[in-house]
C-alpha cells in the first residue's frame, strides 16, 4: 500500500508540473501576441501633421510647416470643422510663440450639423452636401486676405486625420471688394491634418 500512495504522489506531482508549464507556456505567448498587436495598433494609428501651399499674384512666396483640424460639437453633431495650416503646430508652442503665417479653412452650414466625406466642395458657395467652406489668410500681423472662390478635394477623411489638396483666389481685406487696386493672391496647396482638440 505505501508504493501505491508514492506512485500516485508522483503522478499528481507530474500531473500538477505539466498544467503548471501548460500555463506559463499559454500565458506567454498571449503576452507576446498582445504585445504584438498593441505596436501594429500604434502603427496605424500613427497621423501625419504637415502641409504646403504656393502663393502667387500681389505676392510670390512658398508656405510649409504643419496642419491639424478643430472639430466644433452639439452632442455627436458636427457644426463646424476648422482646418488650420501654421507654421508651428499648437504642441510644439510656447510661450514667445509668433506665427508666422496662418491658413484656416472653415466648413460649416450657419450653426446646422454638416456630414463630410470624401470629394470636392466648393470655396464660397454651398455645395450639394449643403457644406459651406471658407478661407482666411494671414501672413504675419500686417495683411489677411479673404476668399473669393475656390475648391477643397479631400482625398481621405476620418475622425483622426484628413487629406486634401485645395485651390482658392483671395482678396485683401483692407482693400475692399469695389478697390480698383485689389491686392488678389491665388493659393493652392495640401495637407494631411490631425484632428486636435477635446473633441477629437
Amino acid at each position: 500500500m505505501p508504493e501505491l500512495d508514492i506512485v500516485k504522489f508522483s503522478f499528481n506531482t507530474i500531473t500538477m508540473y505539466k498544467l503548471g508549464l501548460a500555463a506559463i507556456v499559454v500565458s506567454f505567448t498571449l503576452f507576446i501576441s498582445c504585445s504584438s498587436n498593441s505596436t501594429n495598433s500604434d502603427e496605424t494609428e500613427e497621423v501625419t501633421s504637415n502641409g504646403s501651399f504656393t502663393v502667387s499674384g500681389d505676392m510670390e512666396e512658398n508656405f510649409e510647416g504643419a496642419s491639424y483640424f478643430t472639430v466644433l460639437k452639439n452632442n455627436s453633431d458636427i457644426l463646424q470643422i476648422q482646418i488650420h495650416l501654421v507654421d508651428t503646430h499648437p504642441l510644439d508652442r510656447d510661450d514667445t510663440y509668433d506665427p508666422q503665417y496662418s491658413l484656416v479653412l472653415t466648413a460649416d452650414l450657419e450653426g446646422e450639423p454638416i456630414s463630410m466625406s470624401t470629394g470636392s466642395y466648393e470655396i464660397g458657395t454651398l455645395s450639394d452636401d449643403d457644406i459651406l467652406f471658407s478661407g482666411v489668410f494671414t501672413i504675419h500681423t500686417s495683411s489677411s486676405y479673404q476668399h473669393q472662390n475656390g475648391s477643397v478635394t479631400i482625398t481621405s477623411y476620418s475622425d483622426d486625420q484628413i487629406e486634401a489638396s485645395f485651390e482658392l483666389t483671395s482678396i485683401d481685406f483692407a482693400q475692399g471688394a469695389s478697390s480698383e487696386e485689389d491686392k488678389v493672391i491665388s493659393i493652392s496647396g495640401d495637407f494631411s491634418a490631425e484632428c486636435y482638440g477635446f473633441n477629437c
